[in-house]
């Protein structure tokens, strides 16, 4: 429940940013990490469904936005 309490804020931020001009913080992420965070965030609603989430490869290192990067997942 608290992730996605977190997660509704994230997107009242996002629609409050996407109004505004907020500038990236670019970091170094562990895009696995950020994907994996999204997939625990929907295991719920994909299992009601009958939808299976899964992922596959070795991940890596990107330099992004880790809150932009998690909204483009969630979408």
């Amino acid at each position: 429940i608290q992730r996605q309490v977190e997660s509704l804020r994230r997107i009242a931020s996002d629609f409050s940013a996407f109004a505004g001009s907020r500038s990236p913080r670019l970091e170094s992420v562990d895009a696995r990490e950020v994907l994996d965070e999204v997939l625990e965030l929907d295991a719920a609603w994909a299992a009601e469904l009958g939808v299976e989430l899964a992922r596959s490869g070795a991940g890596g290192r990107v330099r992004v936005d880790r809150h932009e990067l998690r909204r483009v997942l969630m979408n």
